[in-house]
């Protein structure tokens, strides 16, 4: 059986026009499959497909190439074999790898060599010079090297250096992962070190994001804690759609306190607040106690499920489709006590069901986040090992994740208790501005959201929010409710940086 469809166009004075061909032939009628046959793969390209020769493309070719189209092979083969020339390797990596100041500032610096098989990384400079009311004025060092083998497994190490001049306080760790198995997301990952760390787990703001609110609002809003650790972990697939990851990691964690208190405008009133997130109202000074030096040994296990999870097999490995189901994700935490002086103590259990782009027709696209967790045993835990959420205070965010707020506060409602929470957005997709002429030029998205939060210490908190977007910048404005009260309400700006 054969088909074939002709096509004709013309873009801004740009015509083209081709056809397609396709022959199926070699049916097998009543075939019995086993069990395991139908995985996933929809698509399956040999690993040896660019390698064939020209006699075995025309024996198993069912209709001749016509001229033009042998002129065009022959064509893209010898810039195929001139661009895999050393020579011209050589210049497109020289090219590639120059260093530009404005990207560097931005979005780091990049560098790759051997084909892309090796790359190495630097942290760019906007998260490299920070300031924060606990460590002054800093500098956080931070860089990676990939590489790449011919099978497409991987190695990755990221070491890291941090220093601050006001509690001169030297920090230093790396980051390591391999992976052995592409296909099946297979990895071994290893840390360790020592850090400056957020005591949200989920964080709050960057290093870049607040040092601007430290500075020039005078809101302090990140607090941190120290933590000397290493942790050794593992990821696999264990059948296609169902990835699980485990991790074992042991930490000496102690609470900091702020050393510097600098003001670009000295005349203002306001003052710094305590690094201590549960005592508001204190002297920004406070030096009240959050948690006693601790040592933690955590197990940590997540399942994630993707149902009818889709995958195209290519040489350079495999390439996941995006799933028409929610995925599930089946977390499980355990504080391990009296091993190692470990003086943690708790079980800890969440689900969430999330799905990030629900069709609904032309009027756009819609995402949404359920999560539910419960400490079933909290004999012993400290700030840090509660479940946190995704909160915002400043006027500037990153809400780009589904699962964050707009208006919670960052510390105030992490909680050891349990919880359920709910993220909801809907993006038009200019399903309402493209009727308008002069906006439908602008290509703005009009998002409407909503978030909803309940556990012990803050039932029935909510936020509802309306604006636009265009790629990663976009405004919205919102109200958030605590039971039926107005608890805040105002305009938020995310423009892509973290």
């Amino acid at each position: 059986m054969s088909f074939q469809y002709s096509y004709i166009g013309n873009v801004n004075g740009l015509k083209f026009s081709g056809y397609y061909l396709g022959i199926n032939n070699n049916y097998k009628i009543d075939t019995v499959f086993k069990e395991s046959y139908f995985n996933g793969e929809i698509l399956h390209v040999d690993t040896e497909a660019n390698k064939r020769s020209a006699a075995f493309w025309a024996n198993k070719r069912p209709v001749p190439l016509t001229s033009p189209e042998v002129k065009n092979y022959k064509t893209r083969d010898s810039i195929a074999k001139l661009q895999e020339s050393k020579t011209y390797q050589d210049s497109i990596q020289h090219d590639d790898n120059k260093f530009a100041l404005l990207p560097y500032l931005v979005d780091g610096y990049l560098a790759t060599y051997k084909n892309h098989k090796d790359s190495l990384f630097v942290l760019p400079l906007l998260q490299t010079i920070y300031y924060n009311t606990v460590e002054g004025w800093g500098i956080n060092l931070k860089g990676g090297y990939t590489k790449t083998f011919e099978d497409n497994r991987s190695f990755t190490v990221s070491p890291a250096f941090r220093y601050g001049t006001a509690d001169k306080m030297f920090s230093a760790n790396i980051h390591s992962s391999y992976t052995y198995d592409p296909d099946n997301v297979g990895k071994f990952f290893l840390n360790f070190g020592s850090d400056v760390l957020d005591l949200n787990t989920l964080g709050t703001r960057s290093l870049y994001f607040n040092t601007l609110s430290t500075l020039i609002s005078e809101q302090n809003f990140v607090k941190y804690y120290r933590s000397v650790f290493g942790n050794f972990g593992y990821q696999r697939e264990l059948t296609n759609g169902i990835l699980w990851t485990a991790n074992l990691s042991y930490a000496d964690r102690t609470q900091l306190y702020n050393t510097s208190f600098n003001h670009i405008f000295t005349y203002s009133h306001l003052r710094y607040t305590s690094n201590n997130p549960l005592a508001p109202d204190a002297p920004q000074d406070d030096h009240s106690i959050l948690f006693p030096e601790n040592q933690a040994l955590t197990f940590n296990t997540y399942f994630r499920f993707t149902f009818d999870q889709q995958y195209i097999t290519r040489p350079t490995g495999r390439v996941y489709l995006p799933s028409d189901y929610p995925v599930i994700t089946v977390n499980y935490r355990k504080g391990i006590n009296n091993v190692l002086g470990s003086d943690v103590n708790y079980d800890f259990i969440a689900i969430d069901i999330e799905d990030d782009r629900l069709a609904v027709g032309l009027l756009g696209h819609s995402a949404f986040k359920i999560k539910a967790g419960e400490f079933f045993n909290n004999r012993n835990l400290y700030f840090m090992d509660y479940n946190h959420f995704i909160g915002n205070e400043g006027t500037s965010s990153d809400p780009t994740d589904v699962g964050s707020f707009h208006f919670l506060p960052f510390y105030t409602f992490s909680t050891k208790d349990p919880f359920l929470e709910f993220h909801f957005q809907h993006n038009f997709g200019g399903a309402i501005f493209d009727n308008v002429p002069f906006l439908r030029r602008l290509k703005l998205e009009e998002i409407v959201g909503a978030n909803y939060l309940t556990e012990k210490n803050n039932p029935y908190y909510s936020e509802f929010y309306f604006g636009i977007k265009r790629l990663q910048f976009g405004a919205d404005y919102g109200v958030a409710y605590q039971g039926n009260k107005k608890y805040l309400q105002g305009f938020r700006i995310f423009y892509g940086l973290k």
